[in-house]
């Protein structure tokens, strides 16, 4: 399908907004990821086609080096994508034109179900993320971090971003009480949950200086426990300097191994092809080897849901790897399998059951799954009581290996016996 411009119709602004969409190739019928990309203060919806972001998305996404996903750009005008005012209207100030109205509600309750109505999406925020470029990108992160709820990546690519409310932000904000409700910073303070990964940077020669606000930023996300990166590059504040990194922001939002689960001593991530290629190189048990190059198979030919097929590395904080996991795919029925493993050396620690709640937590995070299945060998006990332990119960079935045990979402995964 490529890229393609549409329009709707706003109620809440009260006029016909056009939007831009890319869809990959090949993925019309697929549910995909949605990345909202949120133009600067004199651009529109056809960002994406001036940046040429579908091509360079198609050539990632052919070389595996993302996922597939599909990139929204909505016109936004210069708003700010904040609720400036109940009803729409064009300003003209001393700083050019600034449209008022009820712009993030436009966003988060009219572009987004729209979007979800229209095609095929993963309707929940593990497959939704926000980003944007210049004043776009603060309201990216003034929305995302305001909505944690609805997005799991949010990225400010050279943010405008001032550190106090000062004259040219009059034109938008009422006053500075309104300027802090949606400053990005303030809002960062007050975020309730750190399940959220976030991508900051900006030019060293920006003119606006916004790589102070970045580093301010990225302190505060830092000290609420929130995955965050902030990276200080060459360049200005131009179309040059976001057309230099779009390949990088594209892998954060549509990378094989952002994923990631912690717990108190671990760390669980999808492995990308890379490394599962370097596993099934390095490993000596056959029958461990065909399991990785049939799930390495099953993420190419469903690159879509990558995270479902993987290898799951099993890892210390340290970085030490441990194990790893799988779930063995995601059926159409709403169940998925998991196994897991743990080097002999690391066994006996509660590392297994651990990795296990945690993977099952975040899989029922995902509103289609709607059960999980395990299977161990008859005589072994320990990984039965791993199982019993997250909530499993035998379900009377045996497979190829021994008794089988069922999951449904209605269980609490850590409800099993202590």
């Amino acid at each position: 399908m490529g890229l393609m411009e549409m329009s709707l119709e706003s109620n809440l602004l009260g006029k016909t907004m056009n939007l831009s969409v890319y869809c990959p190739e090949g993925y019309e019928s697929v549910k995909l990821p949605v990345l909202y990309f949120l133009h600067g203060r004199t651009g529109d919806e056809r960002l994406l086609q001036q940046l040429g972001m579908d091509k360079i998305a198609d050539a990632l996404i052919e070389a595996g080096e993302i996922k597939p996903l599909r990139i929204v750009c909505p016109n936004m005008d210069n708003s700010r994508g904040i609720n400036s005012s109940d009803d729409y209207e064009a300003v003209v100030g001393k700083y050019g034109t600034v449209h008022k109205g009820r712009y993030e509600d436009y966003l988060v309750q009219e572009i987004i179900p729209y979007v979800d109505r229209v095609f095929p999406t993963i309707r929940d925020r593990a497959g939704r993320f926000i980003g944007g470029v210049s004043s776009g990108g603060y309201a990216a992160l003034s929305i995302g971090l305001r909505h944690p709820e609805l997005f799991s990546k949010i990225g400010g690519h050279m943010p405008a971003i001032d550190l106090s409310f000062d004259a040219e932000d009059e034109c938008y904000f009422a006053d500075q009480t309104m300027w802090l409700k949606y400053d990005p910073i303030t809002i960062a303070e007050t975020v309730g949950r750190n399940d959220l990964e976030v991508f900051l940077d900006d030019g060293k020669d920006d003119e606006g200086r916004f790589y102070r606000a970045c580093e301010k930023l990225f302190r505060v996300l830092k000290q609420k426990g929130i995955h965050v990166q902030n990276h200080l590059l060459e360049g200005r504040h131009n179309g040059e300097y976001i057309l230099s990194n779009l390949k990088t922001y594209l892998r954060f939002y549509g990378g094989n191994t952002e994923t990631m689960i912690k717990t108190e001593r671990l760390r669980l991530y999808p492995a990308s092809r890379e490394q599962m290629e370097a596993m099934i190189a390095s490993e000596q048990d056959e029958e461990l080897k065909k399991a990785y190059t049939e799930m390495l198979d099953g993420c190419l030919r469903h690159p879509d849901q990558w995270d479902w097929y993987a290898i799951w590395r099993i890892e210390k904080t340290d970085g030490t790897q441990i194990g790893d996991l799988c779930f063995k795919g995601l059926r159409e029925n709403g169940i998925a399998e998991i196994g897991y493993g743990i080097l002999e050396e690391h066994q006996g620690q509660g590392y297994a059951t651990e990795a296990v709640q945690a993977a099952c937590r975040w899989a029922f995070g995902h509103a289609e799954v709607k059960s999980l299945e395990a299977e161990t060998d008859a005589g072994n006990a320990a990984s039965q009581r791993v199982l019993e332990k997250c909530g499993f119960r035998p379900n009377g079935a045996l497979g190829e290996e021994g008794p089988r045990f069922s999951l449904s979402r209605c269980m609490d995964a850590t409800e099993g016996t202590k």
